[in-house]
């Protein structure tokens, strides 16, 4: 399947998902991270995944970054997100390519995202986020094969541990500091990691 196939193909199941309201979860996932964003005087970042923009929006208003930028493969053209704050962008698109420059942004945040990702896609997605980003990223990274099906396919794609994950960003030259594994609903387990440039 050629690039343009696959995000189409992610695209149409992510926009069913947002739209049925089955399985794709518009939550929050950031605020986990509050306390340490307040310390880290966040001033530009870029959210993968971005859902309903609610964590862009928060980091505008209440921890005062300078500009937030959001990207989410399905929720930005159901125009789920915030509109006309001047300090918000929010793209339509796929992580394998960020549209932004290299280092354009300090921080780069994917809450429960990554594991949404294609297996043959982890590669790009990680080498894109380490390109826009000059001081860290804040993940949130599930390690459990959850019930979310859409269109006949489990959203958690690339289901692994967080040593096999950590070894991914180390070799990109991040310094991973796991905030711990927290139970969801007592099924699986979830790393919330703060990763600075080495």
């Amino acid at each position: 399947m050629s690039r343009q196939a696959r995000d189409e193909h992610e695209k149409a199941k992510y926009q069913e998902g947002f739209t049925s309201g089955k399985a794709v979860c518009t939550m929050n996932w950031g605020r986990a991270f509050y306390n340490a964003i307040e310390d880290l005087g966040v001033k530009t970042f870029l959210d993968v995944g971005c859902g309903s923009g609610t964590f862009c929006l928060d980091m505008v208003t209440i921890f005062e970054a300078t500009h937030a930028y959001g990207i989410d493969v399905a929720s930005v053209s159901l125009d789920l997100v915030p509109k006309n704050h001047p300090d918000l962008t929010f793209f339509d698109g796929s992580a394998t390519k960020l549209p932004l420059q290299d280092d354009a942004v300090e921080w780069v945040a994917s809450f429960d995202v990554l594991e949404h990702i294609q297996p043959e896609d982890v590669d790009q997605v990680l080498d894109e986020i380490t390109r826009v980003s000059t001081k860290g990223l804040l993940l949130t990274i599930s390690h459990r094969l959850r019930n979310e099906i859409v269109n006949g396919e489990n959203l958690h794609a690339t289901v692994q541990p967080l040593s096999w994950w950590q070894a991914k960003l180390e070799s990109r030259g991040w310094n991973v500091t796991p905030l711990g594994e927290s139970a969801i609903k007592g099924s699986g387990k979830d790393s919330k990691l703060v990763c600075k440039r080495a």
